[in-house]
C-alpha cells in the first residue's frame, strides 16, 4: 500500500485531498492520450451536482497503485511501489488532465 495524496477537488473519490478508492489506476500517455504530460489517474470520476458524499466511502491514504508507467523507476509489475503518491489536478473536468507528481523516468 502507497500513501496517496490528491489535489483533485473535482473527482468524487476525492475527499481531503484524499481518495476515497481502495485501489487507482495510473495511466500512460501512449495508453490514455493524456494531454498534461506523460501520466494521469485513469480512476478519475467527475464531480457532478448531483453527487453526494457516500456514507460508506471514508478517506483512504494507503492504497493500492496499479501503474501502466513502466518506464516509472516506481513501478514494479505494474504496481506502484513508491512510499507516497501525489496525484495533481486542477478545474478539471477530465482524468486526462491529471498527473502523477511522483512519476520518475528510470
Amino acid at each position: 500500500m502507497t500513501n496517496c495524496t490528491c489535489t483533485v477537488t473535482e473527482c468524487k473519490h476525492n475527499d481531503d485531498h484524499c481518495c476515497c478508492k481502495s485501489e487507482i489506476l495510473v495511466n500512460t500517455d501512449s495508453k490514455n492520450d493524456c494531454s498534461c504530460g506523460c501520466t494521469c489517474c485513469a480512476s478519475f470520476d467527475q464531480k457532478t451536482s448531483d453527487s453526494f458524499k457516500n456514507s460508506t466511502q471514508t478517506p483512504n491514504p494507503a492504497l493500492k497503485i496499479g501503474c501502466n508507467a513502466v518506464q516509472c523507476i516506481h513501478n514494479e509489475n505494474h504496481l506502484c511501489q513508491a512510499e507516497s503518491v501525489a496525484i495533481n489536478g486542477m478545474n478539471t473536468q477530465s482524468g486526462n488532465h491529471t498527473e502523477c507528481a511522483t512519476f520518475q523516468a528510470r
